[in-house]
């Protein structure tokens, strides 16, 4: 598949999120939320930041813009049964409102 699944606490409210409800978890199940939360794409964007300033070393404004995070493309496509086209777009919006994605399309 060329459409990515980002968002692991949402997945299951769109196309056939629910029929990998046993491959992933359940997030109406809190530990099992907890879990999922901790590896969504979606959901760890902000970390990311945090992360390249203390794990990595990179300077707090260079972090802030993005420069951790290397030139990225998503693809979707109207057409994929099983991954709507909304997880990249929103991964796409939220990185721009955060000030993240200057090298993301």
């Amino acid at each position: 598949s060329q459409c990515p699944l980002l968002d692991m606490e949402r997945y299951v409210l769109l196309t056939s999120g629910p029929s990998w409800i046993d491959e992933y978890g359940d997030p109406s199940k809190p530990e099992e939320r907890d879990a999922l939360l901790g590896f969504s794409p979606y959901h760890n964007l902000e970390k990311s930041v945090d992360v390249a300033i203390q794990e990595r070393g990179f300077d707090e404004a260079l972090a802030k813009r993005g420069e951790h995070i290397p030139a990225t493309l998503f693809t979707t496509s109207t057409a994929d049964d099983r991954v709507h086209p909304s997880h990249a777009r929103r991964v796409v919006h939220k990185m721009r409102a955060l000030g993240i994605g200057g090298k993301v399309l």
